[in-house]
């Protein structure tokens, strides 16, 4: 008797302990090439669009089929903000917002990611966040102020998403599992939470940080985006074929590999501190630029995979090669789309006009084509 109570108690702690790490019971789902749908070729419809907008170093938005964000990467002209809203319907501005500079509500550079209905922005010179509620802007026009986040001396994150007004989740760019010669890299954080005032979640560990022999960058990197609804996270991987979805705390629900091989090489770059690709085995690069809404994530995946050419050349094979993933959040690919021969920058997805919106570079600017999805 006491045996089977010892047997019952020991079920009871090691069933507990599942639970309550996720870790233990994620799933792993393998992509290959015949368990994808087939690669559907988009057709494409150019927005015409005023040339202020897209003209310069511009990037552009559709929220809800009806309103355009454009965000200006540098000097605004012919704007004054570092970013519009537009309504589409009757090309009426909204409110701008940002103006170029360095007091406490300017800019002076922008990078954007759009989730929800939410755009994460990043001045990468000055170290800022933005959480910019594209709702209350709508509400509010120029009376929207949006909180701005001061990264601090520890500007770590090398990709961003709010996770609400208070809160945004950035990757670091110093992290990296891949190699044997980088166990220092491995034992950093993947991820910090960043609050207002710049403190970090987990707290910075300077001493972890000056063990690092390599700079991992060239081989290493994601990129995340937030479902707001549903407490979820997805990330995927620049130089790995793995798609990841976490719950809000970071806990590893679903791992999706493949359909390429992650059998990356590497080696210090002429001889430097710097991580890069073994030179007789090619490059690879798998996904970027992941996008989610309550029922769907959009990941691009580049499939370049041991490319051996010049690596300037890398971005005209990518156009050819380059395809749209549609992913539920059980990790599995319902849809497959492809635009080869757009240099593809961002897309976007509104769910209920099942249109997907591309910003192409193209002609020296930009170009907003959309594409309704079958």
């Amino acid at each position: 008797m006491k045996y089977l109570l010892i047997v019952l108690l020991l079920v009871i702690f090691v069933s507990c302990n599942i639970l309550e790490n996720p870790k233990v019971v994620c799933e792993t789902l393998t992509l290959t090439e015949e368990t994808l749908p087939p690669v559907q070729p988009l057709k494409l419809e150019k927005m015409e669009l005023c040339e202020d907008y897209t003209m310069g170093n511009s990037s552009c938005f559709v929220y809800q089929d009806s309103i355009l964000l454009v965000l200006k990467n540098g000097n605004p002209y012919p704007l004054t903000h570092m970013l519009t809203l537009v309504n589409l319907n009757n090309g009426e501005q909204i409110g701008k917002y940002f103006s170029q500079g360095r007091g406490p509500r300017e800019l002076l550079s922008v990078l954007a990611r759009l989730s929800n209905n939410y755009l994460d922005m990043k001045c990468y010179v000055m170290g800022r966040l933005v959480a910019f509620n594209i709702d209350s802007a709508i509400t509010k026009g120029n009376n929207y102020e949006a909180p701005v986040f001061v990264l601090g001396e520890h500007n770590l994150g090398s990709e961003w998403a709010s996770v609400d007004d208070t809160t945004f989740l950035t990757t670091n760019r110093h992290y990296f599992d891949k190699s044997k010669d980088c166990q220092e890299n491995a034992n950093l954080p993947e991820f910090y939470f960043i609050n207002l005032n710049g403190k970090l979640s987990p707290e910075y560990d300077l001493e972890k940080y000056k063990k690092v022999k390599y700079l991992t960058s060239d081989v290493s990197g994601s990129t995340i985006s937030v479902n707001k609804s549903n407490n979820r996270i997805v990330c995927c991987y620049y130089y790995q074929p793995c798609i990841k979805i976490f719950d809000s705390k970071m806990n590893l629900l679903k791992c999706i590999i493949g359909p390429e091989p992650d059998d990356g090489k590497y080696e210090p770059f002429y001889g430097e501190n710097s991580l890069y690709f073994s030179k007789d085995n090619g490059i690879n690069h798998y996904y970027t630029s992941a996008s989610c809404g309550v029922d769907n994530i959009f990941v691009l995946n580049r499939r370049t995979h041991k490319y051996m050419d010049d690596v300037l050349k890398i971005n005209e094979t990518e156009n050819n090669t380059r395809e749209i993933f549609r992913l539920d959040w059980n990790g599995n690919v319902i849809g497959r789309y492809s635009v080869k021969g757009k240099q593809l920058m961002h897309v976007n997805y509104c769910e209920d006009s099942n249109i997907l919106y591309l910003w192409v570079s193209e002609n020296g600017g930009g170009t907003m084509y959309k594409a309704k999805l079958d």
